[in-house]
């Protein structure tokens, strides 16, 4: 199921259209984050999914971050993350795609886990330096050379579900908040230091507050056009 949302409802939203080589790029969404680049992090316009590039990453420190916000401090409410990945290379270490964690205490990642090369989301509940709840994905694992739609929603019966490709491949139900951290959000890693960063490319990366857009078992068909901006 597909809700139509208003921008409104969407806390980060970024396309990286623009040219080869740029190092700059903007926030779609209402709240006009700056998206500073990290590293060799840059607009690539030899692969992306819509548009005319993505933005690539080499996994050697490039990163791009927004400022703390509470953009990202969902709770126990209603959220969406979602996002196209591809991997340039998958090595036993973990690599991630989008999280915010501060320096003694960890919030939530997305990304792939070390070793398997199984999508997980995981959060930390306590306030805790770890991860203490985790969701790995089954049934699929990640593979370079080609773009995957990635997603973690969660509804308003706490069930949070992590999708790949529009098929949900694990989830969780739990009252617990996701700890919130005023730090920066990091796309391509864990978070601002570049802990576990990415080698590969990323596009369309949304952020949708307060809204579980998909919110089912049995998954949904993946967007087949970039996101709306209105």
């Amino acid at each position: 199921m597909l809700m139509n949302m208003t921008t409104f409802d969407v806390s980060l939203h970024c396309g990286f259209n623009g040219v080869d080589g740029a190092t700059t790029s903007t926030d779609d969404s209402n709240s006009a984050h700056t998206l500073t680049f990290v590293g060799n992090a840059q607009l690539d316009t030899a692969q992306q999914k819509f548009g005319g590039s993505s933005l690539l990453l080499d996994g050697t420190g490039d990163i791009v971050t927004c400022a703390a916000s509470t953009d990202w401090d969902f709770g126990s409410s209603p959220f969406t993350i979602e996002m196209f990945a591809r991997f340039n290379t998958i090595t036993s270490t973990s690599r991630s795609v989008l999280g915010s964690s501060g320096s003694n205490a960890a919030s939530f990642v997305m990304g792939i886990n070390a070793g398997l090369s199984n999508f997980q989301f995981a959060f930390s509940s306590n306030g805790g330096s770890s991860f203490n709840e985790i969701i790995t994905s089954s049934g699929v694992t990640a593979a370079t050379g080609q773009w995957y739609h990635l997603c973690v929603d969660r509804d308003g019966s706490n069930k949070i579900r992590l999708y790949i490709d529009g098929v949900m491949r694990g989830s969780l139900t739990t009252a617990n908040a996701i700890n919130y951290e005023s730090t920066a959000l990091a796309i391509g890693a864990t978070d601002g230091t570049g802990s576990s960063d990415m080698d590969g490319w990323l596009d369309e990366v949304r952020i949708t507050k307060g809204v579980a857009r998909y919110a089912s078992d049995s998954g949904f068909t993946v967007p087949t056009a970039a996101y709306p901006r209105s």
